[in-house]
């Protein structure tokens, strides 16, 4: 994004629906700047509870219904991927499994990695380099 930052027209491969447009300088976004509140969202969807045009934290747990927090006591927070694409086909990009804890090479597959407390994973025999599962 440092086309933006420079004050520039977009010239990234990004999806950027005023590339190439005369309003190539500005962001995808309604009004084509950062915005903190969604305008795109609040003008379609605000009172999406999954989704708010404003972005907040929520309390741990406040996801899982509580029939299911004793068979799911954990539950899976996550950032955003560091070197993610947003897609399954970033295994088509060599480069990306050569950063190390990116991916983790076992039995001739990429996986990705997860990070779990060392205690929660003791409590579940979990060990390092084990292949886990993570239900949704």
């Amino acid at each position: 994004m440092r086309w933006f930052y420079e004050g520039r027209a977009c010239d990234t491969d990004d999806l950027n629906p005023k590339r190439n447009t005369e309003k190539a300088h500005e962001l995808g976004t309604y009004s084509g700047k950062i915005e903190f509140v969604s305008q795109s969202l609040m003008a379609h969807e605000p009172d999406d509870e999954e989704r708010p045009p404003l972005p907040v934290t929520s309390p741990v747990g406040k996801g899982t219904p509580r029939s299911s927090r004793k068979k799911y006591p954990l539950q899976l927070i996550m950032p955003h991927v560091r070197y993610g694409y947003h897609t399954q086909f970033d295994t088509h990009t060599p480069w990306i499994t050569d950063i190390p804890g990116n991916r983790i090479l076992k039995d001739g597959y990429y996986w990705h990695t997860t990070r779990i407390h060392p205690v929660d994973a003791e409590a579940r025999g979990i060990r390092n380099g084990d292949i886990i599962k993570l239900l949704q």
